[in-house]
């Protein structure tokens, strides 16, 4: 079987600019009050001609690996992106010169980005590592800095690209009746409005003959006459070979600004690329792993953020014979799966009141968190090829832990040198 492919290469490079992997801990924040929920499988459901339509134009690799049949929600650990190419700025003033850069793009999710400019022997990095969690680094920067005033410009171009370079992916994991509303507004030759909430208005997306995005809006403002573009999209024609078959890809994006259009010449994609969130953001900013749910009963569940890093781990457990999502002292019951065999572990918040617990200190870790994700079985055979890839031994089984809403894994490893 042919390996998959990861993009290594620029992840280790995004380590060595903000810093050594492994050194920052993840946070204990676990919540024993939060009640575990049952798995539910998706149940089948028919598809739409704009989803049918889509994935043919997609090309054969993509509609075979991403059928209703087939696909799983947690495909989104192997599936981040590296693309390559140009970017061209052109100013709205006819007096001020183009300018012609270098691109390269690290994508792991609608809020992780890391947007690559290089000039000669200047460079510049516009980093996304979460929801207002920006960062920029110019030549004049020896660290990464704040960039909290374009954050939101940086969280819409990522959740834009990552909607588009996996559409119709997203469609079909949300509800049926959005896909039947988005396939009329298709068939219709209307503008799609989508769900998401962005800081800077909401936007509108244009679908061509095919049912691929061709076109982004933002949303009438008061006074305006017509929706503003803001982003078109052409030339479905990037391919990337697969074992299945070829994915299309656009090759051209056009980024309408204020002041300037930015012409994206896309001549290189990895779809398969796979990135710590160290590639993102500086290795001493705070990390906020959790966000809380609040259900209408005034209960709450803890909703696992979408990261996957290199973490060190610290706990005390006690084994465990049953699999009980929390012991009746509050404690936090944790899975352990090593590919046959399944164990349970509690983990002690109190050691002293704990004889016999076992330690773990400053565990280095593969974490793996979504709140997608349900399936630990093929959550370690991910983590086990990220550690394959990136140089890593295993010395454990997986840790699970569902009594989130998604899924928190663990798999303990080490440097072999």
């Amino acid at each position: 079987m042919q390996s998959r492919r990861f993009a290594v290469a620029i992840t280790l490079a995004g380590l060595a600019l903000l810093g050594a992997c492994g050194d920052s801990s993840l946070p204990d924040d676990s919540d024993p009050s939060v009640q575990n929920e049952p798995d539910q499988t998706p149940r089948q459901r028919p598809t739409s001609r704009l989803v049918a339509r889509a994935r043919e134009a997609r090309g054969p690799g993509f509609e075979i690996e991403n059928s209703q049949a087939t696909r799983s929600d947690t495909d989104a650990l192997a599936r981040h992106f590296q693309l390559r190419g140009t970017a061209r700025f052109v100013p709205h003033n006819p007096a001020a010169k183009p300018s012609l850069q270098e691109l390269e793009i690290a994508l792991a999710g609608p809020q992780l980005q890391r947007y690559q400019l290089t000039s000669g022997d200047y460079k510049n990095w516009f980093l996304l590592g979460g929801a207002g969690d920006a960062w920029v680094k110019t030549p004049n920067d020896e660290q990464p800095r704040p960039f909290s005033s374009e954050a939101a410009i940086l969280e819409e171009d990522a959740s834009l690209r990552w909607l588009i370079l996996r559409f119709p992916n997203d469609l079909v994991r949300g509800s049926e009746e959005a896909e039947r509303t988005w396939s009329a507004t298709w068939e219709a030759d209307g503008l799609v409005l989508l769900r998401e909430e962005f800081e800077r208005g909401q936007l509108l997306l244009k679908l061509d003959e095919r049912g691929l995005p061709a076109k982004v809006y933002r949303a009438l403002s008061e006074g305006s006459a017509e929706p503003q573009l803001l982003l078109e999209v052409s030339e479905w024609t990037l391919e990337h070979a697969g074992a299945a078959g070829p994915r299309y890809y656009p090759h051209q994006w056009v980024w309408h600004r204020d002041d300037w259009n930015v012409e994206e010449v896309i001549d290189d994609i990895e779809d398969r690329a796979l990135y710590l969130d160290i590639a993102f953001r500086p290795a001493d900013a705070p990390v906020s792993s959790f966000r809380v749910r609040r259900d209408e009963d005034g209960g709450s569940r803890r909703i696992p953020r979408d990261r996957f890093a290199l973490v060190q781990r610290s706990l005390h457990y006690q084994e465990q014979a049953e699999a009980k999502t929390e012991s009746s002292e509050g404690d936090l019951i944790w899975s352990l799966w090593d590919g046959a065999e399944m164990g349970f572990a509690r983990q002690v918040h109190d050691p002293s009141a704990a004889p016999g617990s076992i330690a773990i200190e400053n565990q280095l870790c593969l974490l793996w968190s979504s709140a997608q994700a349900k399936d630990y079985q093929q959550a370690r055979d991910r983590l086990l090829e990220a550690a394959m890839e990136n140089g890593l031994e295993v010395i454990g089984p997986l840790w699970f832990n569902s009594s989130v809403d998604g899924l928190e894994a663990l798999l303990p490893v080490r440097r072999k040198d």
